[in-house]
């Protein structure tokens, strides 16, 4: 079982060029083919470098980059945790799809930014939609109920380490103090890795490698303990009243 994070939980060191990490000794691994998971696409295909989805994209109309080299494919890759740091390090809007999608085909953003709409729109929304629909088998949280509640979640798609992969987490809810190593973090994406280091002892390049349906699959888990109580109405209320105070109104008028 993996080691449960405490109150006083030390901040984690980040090392998010380290993505090959073997140090997965708190998780359960198994070097047997994990069970299927929801099926995303007929066109998909699971990669044995990554143990992830890939599928292949034909374009319409071929791009070329800047040392000339002309692409009439691309092979995109399903997306890990830290090809979302990447991204969010790049901005936000059409500038950190293209960021996401060059890494993801390793083909160089000067190609990725040709890219017609046509060609773009059906790749992206692919990408979406593995972290979309929620896998019927996934347990709810109650967070009415007393004790602590543990969740020994069996990846959709295993983590790819030195060792044996990692294919089973026990996922904990999370302690007040799990928060505390995220606070450092610079990007949304690697504060969730960090956080999810810490409710299930899993290393945070291991975490980093973790496909993101399968973080998305946690998110959704652990979302009612940390809303749980909570006065969202006030919260509300108060960005109301600086809005006010700035000039603008809620609705952004």
């Amino acid at each position: 079982m993996a080691k449960k994070p405490g109150a006083e939980a030390p901040p984690v060191p980040i090392d998010i060029g380290s993505l090959n990490a073997s140090d997965a000794t708190t998780a359960k691994t198994s070097d047997k083919a994990p069970p299927d998971g929801d099926k995303t696409d007929d066109e998909a295909t699971v990669s044995p470098a990554t143990l992830g989805l890939v599928r292949v994209f034909d374009l319409k109309v071929p791009v070329t980059d800047d040392n000339g080299k002309v692409y009439h494919k691309l092979t995109v890759f399903e997306p890990e945790q830290h090809h979302y740091a990447d991204m969010q390090r790049a901005g936000t809007g059409v500038a950190a799809s293209f960021v996401l999608i060059s890494k993801l085909s390793s083909v160089p953003v000067s190609a990725i930014e040709k890219l017609r709409q046509r060609d773009h729109n059906p790749i992206k929304s692919w990408i979406e939609g593995l972290a979309s629909p929620p896998q019927g088998k996934d347990p709810k949280p109650d967070p009415d109920a007393a004790g602590e509640q543990i969740w020994e979640c069996t990846l959709a798609s295993p983590i790819p380490t030195n060792g044996l992969p990692v294919s089973t987490v026990t996922v904990s809810e999370p302690t007040i103090g799990a928060g505390v190593a995220c606070e450092k973090m610079k990007t949304e994406a690697e504060q969730t890795a960090v956080l999810i280091a810490q409710i299930t002892g899993l290393t945070v390049p291991v975490v980093m490698r973790m496909k993101r349906r399968d973080v998305a699959r946690i998110e959704r888990w652990i979302a009612p303990f940390s809303t749980y109580g909570a006065n969202l109405d006030g919260q509300t209320r108060q960005i109301e009243e600086l809005l006010k105070m700035l000039g603008m109104s809620g609705a952004g008028g």
